[in-house]
């Protein structure tokens, strides 16, 4: 029983693999569960076994994407430190995080656009918690520290300077890095110090 269980734990892992990599590339409207068995080299039949329908899959991926994004995040915001401290921290472990799953911001903007009721479901019950950092900042601008900002502009500058460049990592690997995945990383590494920087000197006084 436990060899079965092991080999039904790979067969899933292997099927969610292959499902990440087409989403990316299909969306989940364009990928089709023959195409999904096709890169998990099984057979469709094989494929239903383990996962009822597409929609399913998805579900799982995106949560599973989540989870491994939420946690660390919703830590940072707990820590009793400045926020410009928690800046740094954030947007170093969210480059992190995409760096290991380049697929992720693709995904979620596919099914934004596909639907995004859905999507907004998913990451109201698996997302970050921003109340206390929104204290936070209300105090440390009362305290003379931050200048006063819209905080719409604040969140929306964190998530797209970051996001940005794995959404665009096919152009700037050609035209800016000659197709070299050393030279994207690294970019990606100097990213972290060069979007915290402006990101501080947007909000403070």
């Amino acid at each position: 029983m436990l060899i079965e269980s092991l080999k039904d734990q790979d067969s899933e892992t292997k099927i969610l693999e292959a499902a990440k990599t087409v989403f990316t590339r299909k969306g989940m409207d364009g990928a089709t569960m023959q195409e999904i068995a096709d890169e998990a080299q099984i057979s469709r039949t094989s494929l239903h076994y383990y996962f009822r329908n597409k929609e399913k899959l998805f579900e799982i991926i995106f949560a599973e994407s989540l989870d491994r994004i939420t946690p660390r995040f919703n830590k940072i915001i707990e820590m009793p430190i400045p926020l410009f401290e928690k800046i740094e921290l954030f947007v170093e472990n969210y480059l992190t995080v995409l760096t290991d799953n380049p697929m992720l911001p693709g995904l979620i903007v596919h099914e934004m656009s596909r639907d995004p009721h859905a999507v907004f479901n998913i990451i109201n019950t698996k997302g970050i918690k921003l109340d206390k950092l929104l204290v936070q900042i209300e105090l440390e601008k009362m305290g003379g520290v931050l200048r006063n900002f819209p905080i719409e502009h604040f969140v929306v500058n964190i998530f797209s300077l970051c996001v940005f460049p794995f959404l665009a990592k096919p152009l700037l690997e050609e035209y800016l890095f000659d197709n070299d995945e050393n030279k994207f990383l690294q970019f990606i590494e100097e990213r972290k110090k060069v979007i915290s920087e402006s990101i501080i000197l947007f909000i403070k006084k």
